[in-house]
């Protein structure tokens, strides 16, 4: 299942929208940090946030985008652009607390130049999505892949991280602990 962009339009499927430009291509790379249920946004707080009752939250770190192609354009990463794509459902949201739960580790907008490579040892930031699904169950504990939605001027591809075949399975989770996963591993 590929999803692309052409104008305004997003379609889920093969589209139509005319060759992809592979001298374009910005590849990233990332890795997947933690799934969670819900979290808070302080400890004292009673109030939790769910991606219930029919998905979960996925935290990825931005290891690396290679934007070095001989007839890149300037790329701007956004996490609205990132789509998680399951067995039964898509969707690109976001918790509407990214700022708060991740601070200065949230990784949107990066600006990429022409002809650039950014990356840091630690990664460039950290995103969190919402995985969707019929059986939300199944997606604990799960790998899931993001994609990105593509412009057939400058495709975008996404590839998990040589290693990263793991992830932490965060309870209750607190900005403080997802900026430090974020951080650290």
């Amino acid at each position: 299942m590929t999803i692309r962009t052409c104008g305004c339009i997003t379609m889920l499927a093969m589209a139509a929208c005319g060759p992809a430009n592979e001298k374009a291509r910005v590849r990233i790379t990332y890795e997947q940090v933690a799934n969670f249920a819900d979290y808070r946004i302080a400890p004292d707080s009673n109030d939790s946030h769910a991606a219930s009752p029919d998905g979960i939250f996925i935290l990825y770190r931005i290891k690396k985008i290679d934007n070095s192609g001989s007839q890149a354009k300037d790329f701007t990463f956004k996490t609205h652009d990132v789509v998680i794509v399951t067995d039964s459902k898509s969707t690109n949201e976001e918790t509407s607390a990214d700022n708060i739960m991740l601070g200065a580790q949230l990784a949107s907008p990066i600006n990429v130049p022409a002809g650039t490579v950014k990356s840091k040892p630690k990664g460039l930031g950290c995103i969190i999505k919402v995985a969707r699904s019929n059986t939300p169950t199944k997606l604990v504990g799960k790998m899931i892949d993001p994609i990105h939605t593509i412009d057939p001027d400058q495709p975008v591809s996404m590839t998990r991280a040589p290693g990263n075949t793991s992830e932490a399975a965060v309870s209750n989770a607190l900005p403080a602990t997802l900026q430090n996963l974020c951080n650290t591993l």
